[in-house]
Parts: structure tokens; C-alpha cells; sequence
């Protein structure tokens, strides 16, 4: 059966269950030692590479050499993912990759053919002019169209319920509501 050891801070040696002596200090850390002579040394302030009996002394001038058991990760492989870049999604980033040449080409032609924005703020204005009197003129012949038409002949041509009354007052009605309490919310 196995047996548990926990290792020296001083020496480095291995303690067996039920040896060595615990010390813990006014941080919380505990510390272990094989023999008082380590804790002795430990807490005088000795530093390990200056006694040649421990085996970080051993160590550092090559007298033992200790296999470290260290496990490679041979399991873990980065993934490649792509991202989006600042300005472009991801799936835009992808659709542009699958673009051939011939599409390329025609998206360029597209764009040079937009209309650009005006630059400077006299062609804002001039551009902004241009299309309300489009605008304007459209409606005009909207409204052309419309009184060209045969009007509809209803009884008298007056408009639905109306009343001959222009804005004003609604007919009927009254001032207070009915039902619910009037006051304030």
C-alpha cells in the first residue's frame, strides 16, 4: 500500500507519516520540516543552497540528477477559430472570401457607380435643394393625376360625416367623461 510523504521545506527530504514537526506562521502557511535541525536553520534565516546536504545544494552542482516526472500535454491542440475584424463580421469575412474575381470586379463598378455624399457643406445644401424639388414635382403630378380623374359622384360631393364644419369643435360629446373617478393619478 502506498504511503502518503509530504516533502521538507528546508532539505527537501521526504516525511513519513507521524514524523517530522508542522510550523505555521503568522500568515497562515504551514510548514514542514523533516528534523529540528532543518526548522532550526529555516527559521535563522540559512539558505538551503549553502548547506551542502540538501538537495537543492545537490541539485544546483550537479551531483545528483533527479527525473523530474513532468506529463506533457499531448491531448490539448489549439483550435483555430476565425474572428470578425473591426468593421466586419464574420459571416462578411466569409462571404467575401468565397467572392471570385468576375464578382469582385462587379462590386467595385457597383460602388464607383453609387452616388456619393457631397463633401462640403454648400453641395449638402445644393444636393438637399435637388431632391425636394424632385420631390415637390412628384407630388405635383400626383396631384394632377388625381383631379384628371373622374371624380366619384357621391350625394351633394360632400366629404363622410363632416358636417360642413372646418376643424372647431366636434358636434356632441359634452365636457366630462363618464364613469371612473376624476381626479389625479
Amino acid at each position: 500500500m502506498p504511503v502518503k510523504t509530504t516533502s521538507c521545506v528546508f532539505s527537501e527530504e521526504k516525511i513519513y507519516p507521524g514524523h517530522g514537526v508542522e510550523f505555521v506562521r503568522r500568515d497562515g502557511k504551514k510548514l514542514q520540516f523533516v528534523t529540528c535541525k532543518t526548522r532550526h536553520l529555516f527559521l535563522g534565516g540559512r539558505k538551503a543552497l549553502n548547506q551542502r546536504w540538501t538537495k537543492s545544494w545537490r541539485r544546483a552542482h550537479k551531483k545528483e540528477s533527479i527525473l523530474r516526472s513532468v506529463k506533457k500535454n499531448k491531448g490539448k491542440k489549439t483550435l483555430k477559430s476565425e474572428r470578425g475584424i473591426e468593421g466586419l463580421s464574420l459571416q462578411e469575412l466569409i462571404r467575401r472570401k468565397e467572392l471570385t474575381a468576375e464578382q469582385r470586379k462587379k462590386e467595385k463598378q457597383d460602388k464607383k457607380a453609387a452616388p456619393k455624399k457631397p463633401a462640403t457643406k454648400a453641395a449638402k445644401k445644393a444636393d438637399l435643394n435637388s431632391r425636394l424639388r424632385e420631390l415637390r414635382k412628384k407630388k405635383r403630378e400626383a396631384e394632377e393625376k388625381k383631379s384628371a380623374a373622374p371624380a366619384k359622384k357621391g350625394k351633394g360631393g360632400q366629404k363622410k360625416g363632416g358636417g360642413g364644419q372646418k376643424g372647431g369643435k366636434k358636434k356632441g360629446g359634452g365636457g366630462k367623461k363618464k364613469g371612473g373617478k376624476g381626479g389625479k393619478k
